[in-house]
Parts: structure tokens; sequence; C-alpha cells
């Protein structure tokens, strides 16, 4: 591993962790010592707090201690054996007073943490008595200032259940469903943080509909983000769902990790942290960026894992000193763009936080200078966007305002009128842009710009009425002479059929000449995915410096697409052979996440 004083400026190469270690299910936190222990912390003149790193092991599980901030730890200490927990566990915290906590799924007939009171040297294991084991997600630990401890749970039915100790997980309180007041009946990746005495949170991914969550074939569920809040250090919990109009999941969702193939499609090891001023921000894979997330395509219009983050923008905190006065005045609207076209402008924002009461309306200013907008019209608040029909030409300047019961939010920052893109077409140029990729975004160093995807576009331009082809366009920073040898360019994406597809350049060959390719993807009995080469794409497929690929392809060989077909989870990676003389590995360089794209058919291209 490496560490960072500096809050990411600079880095530090750690030794990693200290030996006996883990394969899996490494954990890094950091806390106090317990200056009261015995025997009582070492002298630490290097670094003021202890950090220690967990893994597991299958049999049992270590962590190891370090006194200089991380740069190096001693041995790994068993936390528990076989006969007391399973291997697999959550992520290790620290309480205030230097008590060290790492929750386990399965501990006999219960979920338990196993706890350290002496800086790591020892450890206990601490049931949850009315727990039963989980399906197969991992428990999370959230300590508040005063040392409670909130253990949140996925148990044996699904359900998210959460209970409370105060004494160092020596007893619990009766576990709580808290998910039931949401209707929740599977519950998938808990996790928990706390703040202030009395105060801590549960974010897990929750579905209403019943049943066995990774049945592939029948289980339809549609999966929400939801957040559990007390206040009161559990007697009570308000449960919310943050994202109630934008799913983030549908279908069945494996969790038996590196097992599960195609359908470990939400990964695992989310979490719940908090900032400065006490906001909760979780973060999670986002399974449904493209395509419609709903019953009726549980397993084609899901299986993206976008990074994402939800953050609190209004309520009480978990820090009570930074608790907001609600109800009040909403907050400002975050503004979007503004689109210019014939029709008019298109103004678009985001809600903002509502001060504690729903928003009322929208105030829309507009001006022909900056700073001098005036109020030009009110909209019903279930509206973010307005069409300005009387500005299609002509430089404006746009703001908007909230309004609530209790009063009116500031003005958004300001917006220029900027001309809307063309309307793209299939039927020109490279088509319509499915996926764009961030510049300088690849995962392995050193960076290699010919390897770095930019977007990834589809076209359907008419050749002939007996012709049913796609062009599929990669575009990557540059593609310079010399073309990088032993690398890959691959799509992959879809079909309606339910197999995924593929289309790339490799210059794998002789001499690295690329050459162009197709093929499907197979799921191996380890769960590991193959791509298997079914043949030569079409020879008039090219690339060229500017890093523009195109991959053209007959319909039928994909599946045997038509016109109103849609391909999801269209996606690049970029791979490269490390290890020379052929033997070595692949190593992906860079990847997209995922769009889709409904096919119009060569023919309606005919004329355009």
């Amino acid at each position: 591993m490496a560490f960072s004083d500096d809050d990411g400026n600079t880095w530090l190469q750690s030794q990693g962790s200290g030996q006996p270690a883990g394969v899996d299910h490494q954990t890094v936190g950091g806390g106090p010592y317990n200056t009261s222990a015995t025997p009582p912390p070492p002298p630490h003149p290097a670094y003021n707090n202890t950090v220690y790193y967990c893994s597991q092991d299958i049999a049992t599980a270590f962590c190891a201690r370090s006194d200089d901030g991380g740069l190096t730890f001693g041995p790994g200490v068993p936390i528990y054996n076989l006969t007391q927990c399973s291997g697999i566990h959550g992520h290790v915290k620290v309480a205030t007073d230097g008590t060290v906590y790492v929750p386990n799924r399965g501990c006999g007939a219960n979920q338990a943490v196993a706890v350290s009171s002496d800086n790591g040297l020892t450890w206990a294991v601490r049931p949850i008595p009315d727990s039963t084991p989980a399906i197969g997600n991992d428990p999370s630990v959230g300590i508040a200032s005063d040392g409670t401890v909130y253990f949140g749970y996925q148990d044996s039915s699904g359900a998210a259940k959460i209970a409370v100790s105060r004494d160092e997980g020596k007893t619990w309180s009766s576990s709580v469903n808290v998910g039931a007041q949401a209707s929740v009946a599977n519950a998938v990746f808990p996790a928990v943080a706390a703040g202030d005495s009395q105060r801590a949170a549960f974010f897990f991914i929750g579905s209403t509909t019943p049943g066995n969550l990774q049945d592939t074939a029948n289980y339809k569920g549609i999966w929400y983000p939801f957040m559990a809040v007390t206040y009161d250090g559990g007697a009570n919990y308000f449960v919310v769902n943050t994202s109630p109009t934008d799913p983030v999941q549908v279908g069945s969702i494996c969790i038996g990790g590196t097992t599960c193939g195609a359908d470990r499609n939400l990964l695992d090891f989310n979490d719940l942290t908090i900032d400065s001023q006490g906001r909760l921000l979780a973060g999670f894979a986002d399974g449904c960026v493209a395509g419609a997330c709903d019953a009726s395509s549980p397993n084609t219009a899901s299986r993206s894992a976008l990074g994402t983050v939800i953050r609190q923008s209004g309520g009480r905190r978990m820090f009570a000193t930074y608790d907001p006065a609600e109800p009040a005045a909403p907050g400002a609207p975050e503004i979007g763009t503004a689109l210019q076209s014939s029709t008019g402008t298109l103004l678009t924002w985001q809600a903002p936080d509502n001060g504690g009461a729903p928003l009322k309306q929208y105030l829309i200013y507009r001006g022909t200078s900056s700073g001098n907008e005036t109020l030009l019209t009110k909209i019903n608040a279930s509206k973010t966007s307005f069409l300005d029909t009387k500005a299609a030409t002509g430089t404006f300047y746009y703001r908007v305002a909230a309004i609530n019961q209790y009063g009116t939010s500031k003005l958004c920052g300001e917006v220029m009128t900027t001309p809307a893109p063309p309307i793209p077409s299939s039927c020109t140029g490279t088509g319509v842009t499915v996926v764009t990729d961030p510049t300088g975004d690849q995962a392995a160093a050193p960076a290699n710009s010919q390897l770095d995807i930019e977007s990834i576009s589809i076209a359907e331009k008419f050749v002939s009425s007996t012709t049913n082809r796609l062009t599929i366009t990669l575009k990557v920073a540059n593609l310079n002479t010399p073309v990088t040898p032993n690398a890959s360019w691959t799509v992959f994406f879809t079909a309606p059929n339910g197999t995924e597809y593929f289309v790339n350049m490799n210059s794998d060959g002789a001499g690295g000449t690329p050459v162009f390719q197709y093929g499907h993807t197979s799921t191996l009995a380890t769960g590991s995915t193959q791509q298997n080469t079914d043949g030569t794409a079409d020879a008039s497929s090219t690339f060229s410096s500017d890093g523009t690929i195109s991959i053209i392809i007959d319909d039928g060989l994909i599946g045997g697409l038509k016109a109103g077909d849609t391909i999801v989870n269209v996606n690049g990676k970029t791979q490269l052979l490390v290890g020379g003389d052929g033997t070595g590995l692949l190593e992906t360089i860079d990847s997209t996440a995922a769009g889709r794209y409904i096919l119009v058919g060569n023919a309606f291209c005919q004329g355009k």
C-alpha cells in the first residue's frame, strides 16, 4: 500500500501488512492508542495515532499494527480462528478510546465483531445474539464519539438490520429491521457511520421485491440506495430512499464474489463516511447508467458499474454543531446549461435542497448582459428545465431561484447561452456518440495515449438495400506510428438475445500490425469471463493516426440485430500484454462506463 499525510498531494510507499497476512478483503483503519491498556502502548514519537491493516486468509484473518503512520507494520495477529468465524470480514474501525473493531458476517450461528482493547495485541469475538449469518454480505460498524457501536448487517432473509452496543460489544440491543419501514425485502452491501453521541447512519442498497435475490432467471427486483439515520442512539430510525426516481440496479445481484461471472454487477465494498461538517457521503457502483431499469428488462438494461457518490444536501448532520436551521428557505439551484437552437433556449438546472419543506416554484431570470437579469417567469417546482421560445437568437444570461413556504433561495450562478450541439444522426459521420470517457484517466502507469479512450460511437450509414451493418468507432487520444504492439482496443455490448459480443482491433500479430476481429464472451467454470474470437471484421475497418478506430461488422454476425433493437452495456476497454515473450498477462489500461444504442436500420439512412 501507499499512504499520504498531506491530503493526497504526495504519497509514501508502505511496507504493507506485516506477516502473516491474508489474501483478500484488505482494509485499513486508524485512530488513537488505548493508553490505559495493559501492556501500555509503545512510545510513538513518529506518529500520534495507530494504523491497522487487516485481511482475511480463509481460515482466519490477521490485523497488523503500524506505529509510524503506515510506513512499516508489525506482525499480523490472528483476530479469530476457524472454530469461531469464517474468514470473510468487513472494514476495520477504531473508536475514540482506541478500541478496534472488525465485523464478521458468519461466526457460528451469528454475526459478530472481533474486538481488541489492547492496541491489536489480543482479540475477542463478540456476537450479536439475535443475528443470523448473512446471505453473503459483509456487515459494517460505525462508532460514535462516545464509543457507542452500531452494527449494520444483512441477515439470512436478506433484511437490513442494525444493533447497538454501549459496552464494546459485550452486550447488544435487539436488532431493528430498518428496511421494513420502506417495505425493503432484500438489502445488500451494508455500510455504517456514526458521529456525535446518539447519531449514526446505515446505508444499503435495497429492493421491495421478496425472493431469492441471486436467482438470475427469476428475480426481477428494482434496487435503490437507502439511508437509515438515528438521532437518539438507535431508539428510532428515519429511513429515506435517497434516489427514488433513479434506481441503481435491476434484477438479480450475485454476492458470491469471484464465482459470479457477469452477474457480479454491483461488486462489493460500498462505503459510507462523514465530511468535516457532518454530512453523509455514500459511495457505490451505479448499475443503471444506461437503459430502462425496470422489471421488464432485468438482465440487459443494467450491469453498468459507474462509481457514484450520494451526498447529503440538507437535514440534521452527524455532528449537531453543524445542524442547519430548518424549516427554512431552500438552497440555490445548481445551474446547468442554456442551449440555444432555432426553437429557443433550453435552460436546465438541478433541484436544490428544499430547506425542510416542499418546493413550490422556480423563478427564471433573464438578461441581455451579465449581472442584469430580471424576472422572466415562474414555473412549477416539478420541472427543472425551461424552454425560452423568445430567445432563439442573440446572447442571453440566466439565473434561477427556488421558493418554498418559508422563503426564496439565493440566485444560482449565472449561465450564458451557447449553441446547442447538432442532433446526432446514425446516418452520417461516426454516428451517435454512445459513451464518452475522460482523457488521461488510464488505470495503469505509465500513461499511454494510444490506449486512452475518449469515446465510442455507432453509425448505420446506408450502403445498399441488402447491406445491414454497424460501424462502431472507438476514439483514443492518438495512434501515431508505430502503433503500440501487443495491445487491444475492444468494444463490448449485449444484444437482445442476452449474449455479450465484442469487436476489437489488436496488434498481437507479427510486427504489431493491427487486425480487426469480432466475437462473443462466455463465463468459465471459475466465474471469470473469456473472449472468444469468431472471425474477422469487415475488410473496410480501419484506423487513423488521430486515434479513430472504425470497425465494421454485419448485423447477422452479432445476434441478428434489426431496426428497433437496443444493444446495451456498450463499453470500451484497452489492454496491453505485459510480461514479454507472449507469456505475460493482459493488463487493462483504460475502461469506460456503459451506454446503449437503438438501431435505426441501414435502410432508414438511405438518402440521408
